[in-house]
């Protein structure tokens, strides 16, 4: 039986999370500050938005906002969230079906634990298929016993 990679496997954390009364300018900050493309909006632990880069170039170019506008008011909502257990696969199909390219990820208690992106899930492919690779190359048979 294949062996399924599981989100929170390969999920990047701590998840970066700001409150939905912090500014655009303090997520920005954070952006910088822990180089990531994108911040959860989140209410007692639970993810209630996120802002991307995407989300904040495009609503500066339209002015829609400022450096002091709210978290809040820009935010992506409702936010699509994957559970930690599922599989990357899941969470692959779910960025499709949605067009996005991050995910929150959330425990049994529905708090935010991680991201994944799809930059996260394209990495670990190249890794499982050079893995493949090789096994194929070395004639490595699973089902003989050692």
């Amino acid at each position: 039986m294949p062996v399924e990679l599981l989100v929170k496997d390969i999920m990047s954390t701590p998840p970066i999370t700001c409150e939905e009364g912090t500014s655009i300018g303090e997520i920005v900050k954070r952006m910088v500050k822990h180089n990531v493309g994108s911040v959860v909006v989140v209410k007692n632990k639970k993810p209630i938005g996120i802002i991307t880069e995407r989300d904040i170039v495009r609503r500066y170019l339209s002015k829609r906002f400022n450096l002091l506008t709210k978290a809040k008011n820009i935010m992506s909502q409702p936010v699509k969230v994957i559970k930690e257990e599922a599989k990357v696969t899941d969470a692959a199909r779910l960025m499709a079906d949605y067009g996005i390219r991050k995910l929150p990820v959330v425990n049994s208690s529905g708090e935010v634990v991680g991201v994944i992106t799809e930059g996260d899930i394209v990495r670990h492919a190249n890794s499982i298929l050079d893995i493949l690779k090789e096994i194929k190359e070395t004639g490595f048979n699973p089902e003989e016993k050692i």
